[in-house]
Order: structure tokens, then C-alpha cells, then sequence
């Protein structure tokens, strides 16, 4: 639906995954997408970070999950009525695989989504949080997703995009 948050998610928050029951449990709707961009892993933890281009980071999140939930849905409004446009090609060529989940909780969901991966709005981290155009069964649809932030250095390729665990 259109009013729920929306989240991709590529990493220890996909369904069976580490993260995925403490965090994720609860979704109105859960399918899987894409999102432009590179998908790297940290040598040391094994998790992984996603890069993507700068032209689809539309917002970068606040510490107000209403207000990033509000603009979400004026811009996914948008989207619908074609003042803005997506195309899955890019010059990068490539894509990372993942779930789209539909939450109604923004208030605490991405609090403490924003406190596992440890994004602090404003400030320097390893991950930032984004809202991006994600390419799923029902077309285009903008989602908040966690990025290479800041201090991210050192990180090994996931050419395929498919992150499937620690290595």
C-alpha cells in the first residue's frame, strides 16, 4: 500500500536471516526487489553494504520517522503520477537482490532499524539510510534502504549482488 513505510533490505534482514526475526517480524507485506548499485562486503564481519547511484538517493533520513514517512508517500505520489521516473538500466550496469518489506509502524520500526546499522542522522557512519526507487512485481517503488556510508572503507565486491551470508 502506499501509506505503509517501505524498506529494502539485502543483508542479515532478509526473511531466514540472522536479524530478520527480531527486526523484520511484523510486515504487512514482504516481496522480493532491486535496487541499482553495487553490493560489497565488510572483510572482517562479513556483512554486507550496499552502493548505489547517487541519482537514486532522493532523501537521506532524519531522526523523524513521520517526516520520512510523509515524504516517502509525497514522493512515491509522485512517482505515480509521473513527475518522476526510474528505469532499472544504469550506466553501472549492475543490481543487489533483496526484500521489499511494507511495515505501519514507522514510529518505532525505523528507530530501531536505524540503531542496528547504526545510523546516526547527520552524523558519520558506516551506513546511512536513503530513500531510492526499488524494482519489484509491482513496478517502481521508492523504499528507505541502508548505504555505504561515511567510514566505509576496505570492503570486498559481491559481483552477483546476492548477498547469502558471512563468507
Amino acid at each position: 500500500m502506499e501509506d505503509n513505510l517501505r524498506v529494502f533490505v539485502y543483508g542479515s534482514l532478509k526473511r531466514g536471516f540472522s536479524n530478520w526475526e527480531q527486526f523484520c517480524a511484523g510486515y504487512e507485506a514482504v516481496r522480493p526487489a532491486e535496487v541499482r548499485g553495487k553490493l560489497f562486503q565488510f572483510p572482517t564481519a562479513g556483512f554486507p553494504i550496499a552502493d548505489i547511484p547517487e541519482e537514486d538517493i532522493l532523501l537521506e533520513g532524519t531522526r523523524n520517522p513521520w517526516h520520512d514517512m510523509e515524504k516517502q508517500i509525497e514522493l512515491q505520489h509522485k512517482l505515480n503520477h509521473g513527475e518522476l521516473s526510474f528505469e532499472m538500466t544504469s550506466s553501472e550496469c549492475c543490481s543487489i537482490s533483496g526484500d521489499l518489506y511494507e511495515f505501519r509502524d514507522p514510529e518505532t520500526r525505523l528507530p530501531e532499524l536505524d540503531w542496528l546499522e547504526g545510523f546516526r542522522a547527520g552524523k558519520r557512519s558506516y551506513y546511512k539510510r536513503v530513500l531510492a526507487p526499488a524494482f519489484s512485481e509491482k513496478g517502481v517503488e521508492l523504499a528507505w534502504l541502508y548505504i555505504k556510508g561515511h567510514d566505509a572503507e576496505g570492503l570486498l565486491h559481491i559481483p552477483e549482488g546476492d548477498w547469502t551470508g558471512p563468507a
